[in-house]
């Protein structure tokens, strides 16, 4: 749930980083001007256009990731749920393995998402243009055409994307995006962790709900802006900028040094204040409800097992 919430936060912000990391020529504005522009010349709701795809992976990979979490502090804390060698320990080993799964499941709908982010709205018919064309100006000529479910656009967009241009296309970037997101979850953690210990020491520590909250909004900022170079080159890689015929997926390094060459070393930064300003408040959320629900659950649990 805490992912959920922090996605529908996210999504907006997410869908001005793809189109200015996408568009190195697109003129930068303040976060909430940018938005408010959106919305005008496309609507409210199509800020929300790449949300589907990414609640498609994000809940499930987020549960396995904050599982990963919760045993890593426990084998830390020299504790372990027991079970053979030691559940959590073998939980904390997978760990690679499970990285380099779960960005392996979450590029296809990446690229879905981006695709959406990157559509601009079908312009409207008018009656001027259809009597200048010479056509009626009716209004069954005027009604607008029902549009399929979001979810329905996300699944006919990876279908096209396998049908013409098979696993590559799906996968382009993943190298990029393993390093990005491998950064990013290490990152988060360890400042998470380490905010947290410092603010044991301050007045707040009475305060668990807004140590919670400061702690995951300052390491999911620091973690995002820190990351967003791989970010970046992700979105440039799977967006297709320097694809040609002849190298339709070219590498990570020959899309760093096009964009470096195109742009200069300061684009590989672009959209990391967009991508600060959704991670650092979807980080206090995400963490809060996590830690809210997770302390919740245990005390459940271990009033059942003393009842028991």
């Amino acid at each position: 749930s805490g992912r959920v919430c922090a996605e529908l936060f996210m999504s907006p912000i997410n869908l001005l980083k793809v189109r200015l990391q996408h568009d190195v020529k697109l003129k930068r504005l303040p976060v909430p001007a940018a938005m408010l522009q959106l919305a005008r010349a496309e609507g409210a709701l199509s800020l929300w256009r790449g949300l589907p795809p990414r609640l498609m992976w994000a809940t499930p990979l987020s549960a396995a990731t904050f599982t990963y979490y919760q045993a890593a502090k426990k084998v830390s804390a020299g504790a372990d749920s027991g079970g053979g060698v030691g559940r959590d320990k073998k939980i904390v080993l997978a760990g690679p393995v499970m990285l380099a799964a779960s960005v392996a499941i979450r590029t296809p709908f990446d690229i879905v998402e981006q695709r959406l982010q990157l559509e601009r709205p079908t312009v409207a018919v008018t009656a001027a243009t259809l009597e200048a064309e010479g056509g009626p100006a009716s209004q069954a000529a005027l009604a607008p055409q029902q549009q399929p479910s979001a979810f329905w656009r996300s699944l006919t967009v990876l279908n096209r994307i396998w049908a013409t241009e098979g696993a590559p296309g799906l996968w382009r970037g993943y190298s990029a995006a393993l390093l990005g997101v491998g950064s990013f979850v290490i990152g988060y953690f360890l400042v998470y962790e380490s905010v947290r210990k410092l603010l044991r020491h301050t007045p707040l520590a009475d305060y668990e709900t807004i140590t919670h909250i400061l702690a995951g909004g300052i390491g999911g900022g620091a973690t995002a802006a820190a990351a967003t170079p791989f970010d970046t080159i992700k979105v440039r890689m799977q967006t297709r900028i320097y694809a040609t015929a002849e190298v339709p997926n070219p590498s990570m390094l020959v899309v760093a040094r096009s964009t470096v060459r195109e742009a200069g070393w300061r684009v590989l930064y672009r959209g990391m204040l967009a991508r600060v300003a959704s991670n650092a408040p979807s980080g206090a959320i995400m963490f809060t409800t996590y830690e809210v629900g997770h302390r919740a659950i245990e005390r459940r649990l271990n009033a059942r097992a003393g009842a028991a």
